[in-house]
C-alpha cells in the first residue's frame, strides 16, 4: 500500500484485549506491526534516530508510521529487518468510551 511520507507498504497486525468490568470495557491494547520498504529520506531519517546506539530516539517514527501523536506508546522498536522490510513495532493502549 503507498502511503504519503514515505512508508511504501504497510501490514498492520492488530491484537485488542477488551477486558470487561460491568458495562464498559476497559483499556484495550493495540500492537502493530509496520513494515517499510525502501523509505524516503525523511523516514530514513527517523530508522538511523532509532538505530542509533548511543541515544536511540523511535518515537518519532512511531509517530509517523502510527499516525498516533505520542509519546503515549507503551513499546516502540525496531526489529531485525526481514526480506528486505524495516519493522517497526508499536504498542499502545486506548480507553474505550461507555455508550
Amino acid at each position: 500500500m503507498l502511503r504519503p511520507g514515505g512508508v511504501s507498504v504497510r501490514l498492520v497486525v492488530v491484537v485488542v484485549s477488551l477486558a470487561v468490568a460491568g458495562c464498559c470495557p476497559g483499556p484495550s491494547t493495540i500492537d502493530e506491526l509496520f513494515l517499510i520498504r525502501d523509505p524516503d529520506a525523511e523516514t530514513q531519517a527517523l530508522i538511523d534516530a532509532c538505530r542509533d546506539p548511543v541515544h536511540p530516539d523511535c518515537g518519532p517514527l512511531c509517530a509517523k508510521v502510527a499516525r498516533f501523536p505520542g509519546p503515549s506508546f507503551q513499546h516502540c522498536e525496531l526489529h531485525p529487518d526481514h526480506d528486505g522490510y524495516i519493522q517497526v513495532h508499536v504498542g499502545y493502549t486506548v480507553e474505550a468510551a461507555c455508550l
